[in-house]
C-alpha cells in the first residue's frame, strides 16, 4: 500500500468521523470495475472505528452501489459538491473526512463540510477518454492552487 496507505496514520488521529471516500479515480480508474488490493486494504483499515460513506460523481450509479454492496457501505445519493450532496453529509453529524483524487470536485466538497481533506494522486485507466485525461492534466497543473481556492469556499456546516 503506498497511495492511500500514507493517510492511515493522519485518519486514525481522528477517531469517530465519518470518511466519504471519492470512488473514480480514487480507489479504482475511471470507468473501471475491479478494486486493487491496496484500495480493499485501506476500506478495511479506515471503517477500523470510523463511518465510511462512498461518494462517486459517475453516471455508473449501479457499479458504485454493487461496491457499496459489496463493502456494506452506505452511499451519498447525489453528485459533491451540490447543495444536496452537502445536506446528506452533514446529517451524519460526526467529523468529517474527504480522501479524494480531484480539488475542485472533492477539495470543494469537503470545504463544503467542513471536513479535512486529503488529496491523493489519481488512479489511471488505459482506457480513459479525453475528458478524464484533461482533467487529470488539469489536477497536476493546479494542485497548488488548492490551499488558496479554499479560503474562498463558504461553508455549509452550521
Amino acid at each position: 500500500m503506498e497511495r492511500l496507505s500514507h493517510l492511515l496514520k493522519e485518519i486514525k488521529k481522528r477517531p469517530h468521523a465519518t470518511i466519504f471516500l471519492d470512488v473514480d479515480g480514487t480507489l479504482v480508474p475511471d470507468g473501471t470495475d475491479v478494486l486493487d488490493n491496496e484500495s480493499v486494504q485501506f476500506i478495511d483499515e479506515i471503517r477500523n472505528g470510523h463511518k465510511v460513506v462512498l461518494a462517486s460523481n459517475s453516471i455508473r450509479k449501479e457499479r458504485t452501489e454493487t461496491l457499496a454492496r459489496v463493502f456494506d457501505l452506505p452511499t451519498i445519493k447525489t453528485k459533491k459538491p451540490t447543495s444536496e450532496a452537502c445536506a446528506e453529509a452533514l446529517s451524519y453529524k460526526t467529523p468529517y473526512i474527504v480522501v479524494g483524487d480531484k480539488w475542485w470536485i472533492d477539495g470543494v466538497f469537503a470545504k463544503k463540510i467542513g471536513a479535512h481533506f486529503f488529496l491523493v494522486k489519481p488512479l489511471y485507466a488505459k482506457t480513459d477518454g479525453i475528458t478524464m485525461t484533461v482533467q487529470y492534466i488539469f489536477a497536476a497543473l493546479t494542485s497548488w492552487f488548492w490551499p488558496i481556492a479554499s479560503l474562498f469556499i463558504k461553508s455549509h456546516k452550521q
